[in-house]
């Protein structure tokens, strides 16, 4: 039945395509709710916890080119003050910051 139909449970290519439709910020954290919440990412100290396969299906959709600057002014305030460690590390985890970020704008 449909009440028991969970994101999770969409195929992953389903998922990529609709985050197509995103800011990439918010693709970023899209990819990375669909992996763990951000207190389990910081709780294993942002080591050991991969992306899953629909997070890596969302990230690989995106221009490569795209994730060489993140600017968290594409979301909104009342979402960026909210923002942890936790969730901010899971994206650099998940867009593989180390390989491709080249610039990062944190805001208030």
């Amino acid at each position: 039945s449909l009440s028991s139909i969970h994101l999770a449970q969409l195929p992953d290519a389903l998922l990529a395509d609709v985050a197509t439709f995103l800011s990439k910020t918010s693709c970023a954290f899209f990819a990375v709710a669909m992996t763990a919440s951000s207190s389990s990412w910081q709780n294993c100290n942002w080591q050991g916890q991969q992306p899953s396969a629909a997070s890596k299906a969302i990230i690989l959709k995106q221009n490569p080119e795209q994730w060489e600057a993140l600017d968290f002014m594409d979301i909104e305030k009342s979402c960026r003050t909210k923002l942890t460690d936790g969730d901010i590390g899971g994206i650099l985890v998940c867009i593989d910051a180390i390989n491709s970020l080249k610039s990062l704008k944190l805001t208030h």
